[in-house]
């Protein structure tokens, strides 16, 4: 008798978890328009660079001396993206647009 129980017990358990597990995958589901249409939105999103958004925490300055461009902590209203290549070796101090691949003029802001 116990052991009937006990499997009536788990099979309800069973069911119960099944029900919420389908409830859950239901509630979190994404069809693909509904993927297209986000990702249309983000597409024709007009971000336009500002101050604001710049990642710049560093600036340019020459050094005379040495008769290179030196790394230095500060702003210059360049976004840091812009300046620096991809394999961080070369500087570009005015901005380097092809290193930009979101907008050609990320200076637009002044």
């Amino acid at each position: 008798m116990a052991f009937k129980k006990e499997m009536i017990k788990n099979k309800v358990i069973s069911i119960i978890l099944g029900i919420l597990l389908l409830k859950n995958t239901i509630v979190f589901t994404r069809t693909r328009d509904d993927v297209i249409s986000e990702a249309n939105n983000y597409k024709n999103y007009k971000w336009t660079p500002q101050a604001k958004n710049l990642l710049d925490v560093v600036k340019f300055e020459y050094n005379e001396e040495t008769k290179k461009w030196e790394q230095k902590s500060g702003s210059d209203e360049i976004d840091d993206r812009a300046q620096i290549s991809p394999d961080g070796k070369t500087y570009y101090p005015e901005g380097k647009t092809s290193l930009w691949p979101f907008q050609k003029k990320c200076r637009s802001h002044r």
